[in-house]
């Protein structure tokens, strides 16, 4: 297993990744204009931790990558292309592709001190292929929303557009097994 770590400052806000894939990794960053990218490209497997609050695109490799920002705060763009990714959630208005393969979208049921309602969002979600798990204790409604849309609301506001082919109130019930 080789690890790896990066850290990047912008204006007070702090961007932090570091885990472990199974091969070499090769990581590269840009900030232009005020939008910060970070790419991660590996031909294995990674597994990484994600933490800070500056707002960032996050592109994966076409491995399976397990991507956790439980630590994170910022809002996140994350794109990790191939593989059977795992994608854990952190606070923030996030979007989530997972590209192609059998991708994971867990969502912890937290909110930070008098924090504003999150709005999340996965687009190209694969009924046939991808899964949401939600983890914690609160309750949660169930919506359709525009075309291809269901929209999953917690009991403290914060919600989970979910977009993709298909996608209705009635097929994300059936992914969460509440029917």
């Amino acid at each position: 297993m080789a690890s790896f770590s990066s850290k990047t400052s912008f204006n007070g806000e702090v961007f932090k990744i570091a885990g472990t894939a199974e091969g070499s990794v090769s990581m590269s960053s840009k900030y232009v204009n005020g939008d910060f990218s970070f790419t991660i490209n590996s031909k294995k497997a990674i597994d990484a931790d994600i933490t800070g609050s500056l707002d960032a695109t996050v592109i994966g490799s076409n491995a399976a990558d397990t991507f956790d920002f439980s630590g994170a705060s910022g809002a996140y763009i994350v794109r990790t292309r191939g593989g059977n990714d795992r994608i854990i959630d952190g606070i923030g208005n996030n979007t989530f592709d997972g590209g192609a393969g059998q991708d994971t979208f867990v969502f912890n049921q937290v909110e930070g001190p008098d924090s504003p309602d999150e709005i999340d969002t996965i687009v190209n979600y694969s009924l046939a292929e991808d899964g949401i798990e939600l983890v914690g204790s609160q309750g949660y409604t169930v919506a359709d929303g525009a075309t291809d849309e269901a929209i999953i609301t917690f009991d403290d506001g914060d919600r989970i557009v979910v977009q993709g082919a298909g996608v209705t109130k009635a097929a994300i019930e059936v992914e969460l097994g509440i029917v």
